[in-house]
């Protein structure tokens, strides 16, 4: 008996959508997928690579992930800023269409001057660092758009009374003690 074309098409569709409801969700991330950098004007810092292990990837090049991508990703930024930066945090985002399947993953370097604790390491002016993906939250297992990169917030010399988030300089004054 010989399969007709059309009837051949159809069945190699329903073993192709069989094996996709089959494998693990992890599988399914497995593949090509890009990153977008927000770009935002008068950055303290710039972002100068993305680095996945040894590999350098391009926003908005499409790459192969495998099992473990994530925990690989790295940025290399440079202060363009007049002062130290005592802390740094990017996020990089899956933005899938449902709220169960999205993700944040971030890359932080220093502390946080919010936590009154001073920080351990510097980044000087016109200096360069690699900063680690350091915590992740949510699902990378399901990607179905271009992730978001985008920094999210500065502080310099350990001052937790100025700090540059999304594009804007905040100015915190300290609570008074009298009230």
């Amino acid at each position: 008996m010989k399969i007709k074309a059309p009837m051949l098409a159809a069945l190699r569709a329903a073993v192709l959508l069989a094996c996709c409801f089959a494998w693990p969700s992890s599988v399914m991330a497995q593949g090509r997928h890009t990153i977008r950098v927000t770009q935002i004007k008068n950055l303290p810092v710039v972002l100068l690579a993305i680095k996945m292990g040894d590999q350098t990837l391009t926003p908005g090049t499409p790459f192969v992930v495998s099992e473990g991508w994530l925990e690989t990703l790295s940025l290399t930024i440079k202060n363009v800023s007049d002062k130290p930066v005592s802390y740094v945090a990017y996020s990089l985002s899956n933005l899938t269409d449902t709220p169960e399947t999205r993700g944040d993953a971030y890359f932080t370097f220093g502390q946080d001057a919010r936590f009154d604790q001073p920080a351990q390491q510097m980044i000087g002016v016109g200096e360069r660092v690699q900063v680690p993906m350091t915590d992740a939250l949510g699902d990378f297992s399901f990607i179905t758009k271009p992730l978001e990169l985008h920094i999210r917030d500065v502080f310099w010399n350990n001052d937790k009374s100025v700090k540059w988030s999304g594009g804007d300089l905040f100015y915190y004054e300290p609570a008074d003690p009298a009230t």
